[in-house]
């Protein structure tokens, strides 16, 4: 029997995935990837910036020789057509072009960064963030430079700003909406990051729009609402991403409500026979069955592999996510999962959350330390459905536990009488997220 052909448009942590879960489903593929570099974390490219990542090549998780040593075809260049009858056309960074038979394509295309319409945005001096070449030019800038002014408060601006901040830059940080991480927390939990991040030499400007960005041959200068001018001695855009589907367009494949492309369990488009996954696919989020987009390194590696075996014949399924994630700022580990109070309440989901202070050890034990914790769960039903977690230590695991809770569809009655572990050198004998469970537990009750 002939081996199925397949192609994977996009060499990032879901394009590889794919090729290698397409070729281990015994496919023959090949793997067409715009960017030199292959399989690497753009999470770390803050972290790279900062100097706690050595390399580029250190950022590498899916490498090049592995995929090739396995039999996947790589070529570098950039996808620009691909016709009904299963063929890719392709312009090779090498110059010239090629041509590439299919009969399954992935689209692994990924998401390019939002540059929004401010005056001065296309001056010398402001950079977005989303590749290796990104960060090597930020690199070459922070050199010159004593002040950084970063637009957008989300995981990579903030990232950016403790390391800005670490290599001796003043860091300014500047967001639109009104408190920073607006995706993933609730007002009450970012007052207290903001107060960590001030107190860590972070100027903060939330609530407030970047009017220009000013300077005669490159940025000097970011004009803030009700702030004025702010010396910049470079500017940073990290105003979020969009995904990329211009060659789904190409392909026929439908684009859903959030601006990704629309995918079924299986992850095919609307095209049969053609797969997305990662930062350009439109997914479920499983708590409100509403499509979303999961634009994170853990979503895109899972729908990878479920992309790439199902795009070689197989039948395994992906019913969504719930944009779990989590980062660490001046010692302060910030992780959220499921849905934010007033996100569920954007999507006409009633209820209820609570806040608690619980600590890592009893409070007796040298080392004890605080861990904030807000639960969210529906008023009706009791049903888990987000959580939001600040401490500087043993975070992820703890998100991951509610994670794991709400994909189980457990009640806050259930979450309280958890079964977990105690000793005073390694946890308090109430878990705090239990502590959390019961406090709501007796709110709802009311």
């Amino acid at each position: 029997m002939t081996a199925m052909k397949v192609v994977v448009v996009g060499g990032g942590v879901a394009g590889a995935p794919a090729a290698e879960a397409a070729k281990v489903a015994g496919a023959e593929v090949t793997l067409v990837s715009m960017e030199e570099h292959i399989g690497y974390s753009r999470c770390g490219l803050p972290y790279l910036i900062g100097g706690k990542v050595k390399s580029p090549e250190d950022l590498t998780v899916y490498p090049e020789s592995d995929l090739k040593r396995i039999g996947v075809e790589v070529v570098k260049g950039k996808a620009v057509d691909v016709s009904r009858d299963g063929k890719l056309r392709v312009e090779l960074n090498a110059g010239g072009s090629a041509e590439i038979s299919f009969d399954s394509l992935v689209l692994a295309t990924g998401a390019s960064a939002v540059v929004p319409p401010i005056k001065g945005a296309d001056l010398p001096g402001v950079y977005t963030l989303r590749t290796i070449d990104d960060a090597l030019e930020i690199m070459k800038a922070v050199k010159e430079s004593k002040t950084a002014v970063i637009v957008g408060a989300g995981f990579i601006g903030l990232e950016l700003a403790e390391n800005f901040t670490e290599l001796g830059l003043k860091a300014v940080v500047v967001e639109m909406l009104p408190h920073v991480l607006p995706a993933v927390l609730d007002s009450d939990m970012a007052k207290i990051l903001q107060k960590h991040l001030k107190k860590h030499g972070v100027e903060l400007h939330v609530k407030r729009r970047v009017e220009e960005i000013a300077g005669e041959s490159r940025a000097e200068e970011v004009i803030v609402q009700e702030v004025g001018g702010v010396k910049a001695d470079l500017v940073v855009l990290a105003t979020g991403v969009r995904a990329e589907t211009e060659l789904a367009k190409v392909a026929g494949a439908e684009i859903g409500a959030t601006r990704g492309i629309k995918v079924d369990w299986r992850l095919q488009t609307t095209q049969p026979g053609v797969y997305a996954c990662g930062d350009c696919a439109e997914v479920r989020n499983l708590v409100t069955g509403q499509p979303a987009l999961i634009q994170l390194g853990t979503a895109a590696v899972r729908q990878g592999r479920v992309a790439g075996e199902n795009a070689a014949g197989g039948r395994r399924a992906y019913f969504g996510g719930l944009a779990s994630a989590v980062t660490k700022l001046f010692g302060m580990q910030v992780g959220a999962t499921g849905l934010t109070v007033w996100q569920a309440k954007e999507a006409g989901l009633p209820v209820e959350g609570v806040r608690v202070v619980g600590r890592s050890r009893p409070h007796y034990y040298p080392g004890a330390e605080r861990i904030y914790v807000k639960l969210v769960a529906e008023t009706e039903q009791g049903r888990v459905v987000g959580a939001q977690i600040m401490a500087p230590l043993e975070v992820a695991p703890r998100i991951n536990l509610v994670a794991t809770a709400i994909q189980a569809g457990l009640t806050v009655s259930e979450l309280a009488a958890m079964d977990s572990c105690y000793a005073p050198p390694v946890s308090e004998y109430v878990e705090p997220v239990a502590r959390a469970a019961q406090e709501l537990q007796r709110r709802l009750k009311k």
